[in-house]
């Protein structure tokens, strides 16, 4: 045995203040508790990352791609509407669905090389209006004004017709509506209006008849000037103007003078504008020195840009007499 002061020494864990041994440190080895928390941090990451992919990211995508496919697929087969597609939608769509492909037709019959030429057009176009009757008024009255646009004096006679059978709003409408034609046919048919008890049918009277150009009409629309309507007076005025008849000047001047149409509350900055820009353009046809004064007037010293402008395309004319 070896001696009592040569036996190895032992390590003995130390002892706490409680006398319980104190427990060694752990290493941060492979089977510690420490090191298995560490490596799920990243596998935590990976699994939330593929939850967004296959939930959020990729389904996102594919709607995206599907949305385009369908885009395009839309713009390689759309076709326009044709006149003949707008006459169906006016036959048999829905009630708001009616109006607005009439409105539509009243657009693209504007436009000369979109007017088919067949008897088949105004066969339907007289279908379709006389069909109009019951439904919402702004179904007759953009057929009418689609008719106008047209041109075609097949169907003069019908709305002329169809006026004595509606509102006061319709009738309106109608009447500018032959006016538009800028037929010498009209007139009997639109006289008769200048006197309605109506004095906004009235108005209408007077428009058409100066649209349709017939000197005929200038002496309905003289006496139109002394109408208890601001309206008429103002149309029939513009009337008279367009047929080349100045009896209507003193109207004339008062419809260039901002101040004086700010005494109709009824007539807003919009309306202004509207009705001083359509007077210039009518009274710039006229060697007249007090016209000529008050457009070039508006021409430097007007509120509107657009009311300036056109002014300022009149006084130009003036030099070119």
């Amino acid at each position: 045995m070896a001696p009592a002061d040569q036996r190895p020494e032992v390590s003995l864990p130390e002892h706490g203040a409680n006398g319980m041994p104190e427990t060694p440190d752990v290493p941060h080895g492979a089977n510690g508790a420490t090191s298995e928390a560490a490596p799920q941090q990243p596998q935590q990451r990976s699994f939330i990352s593929v939850i967004i992919h296959s939930f959020f990211i990729i389904p996102f995508l594919i709607a995206v791609f599907a949305g385009l496919l369908v885009v395009t697929w839309r713009i390689l087969t759309n076709e326009p509407h044709t006149v003949y597609d707008y006459i169906a939608d006016v036959k048999v769509g829905g009630a708001t669905k009616r109006w607005q492909a009439a409105f539509e037709l009243s657009k693209i019959l504007s436009d000369p090389e979109r007017v088919p030429g067949e008897q088949r057009f105004v066969a339907e176009m007289l279908g379709v209006f006389e069909a109009s009757e019951h439904d919402d008024p702004r179904v007759r009255q953009y057929l009418a004004l689609a008719m106008a646009r047209a041109g075609n004096e097949a169907f003069i006679e019908p709305i002329s017709v169809a006026i004595a059978q509606e509102s006061e709003g319709t009738r309106f409408m109608l009447l500018v509506a032959l006016g538009m034609f800028g037929s010498a046919e009209v007139m009997p048919g639109v006289v008769p209006y200048l006197d309605d008890e109506s004095g906004r049918v009235r108005s209408g009277a007077a428009t058409a008849l100066g649209l349709a150009g017939n000197p005929q009409a200038v002496a309905p629309l003289q006496r139109a000037l002394h109408d208890p309507e601001p309206a008429v007076t103002w149309d029939a005025a513009l009337a008279l103007a367009r047929l080349g008849d100045l009896s209507g000047k003193t109207v004339l001047l008062q419809l260039l003078d901002r101040e004086h149409l700010q005494q109709f509350p009824n007539v807003d900055d919009r309306d202004q504008n509207l009705l001083m820009a359509t007077v210039v353009e009518a009274a710039a046809a006229f060697a007249d020195p007090e016209l000529e004064e008050r457009i070039a007037t508006l021409a430097r010293e007007d509120v509107s840009l657009n009311v300036r402008r056109i002014a300022q395309q009149a006084v130009n004319n003036y030099g070119k007499r």
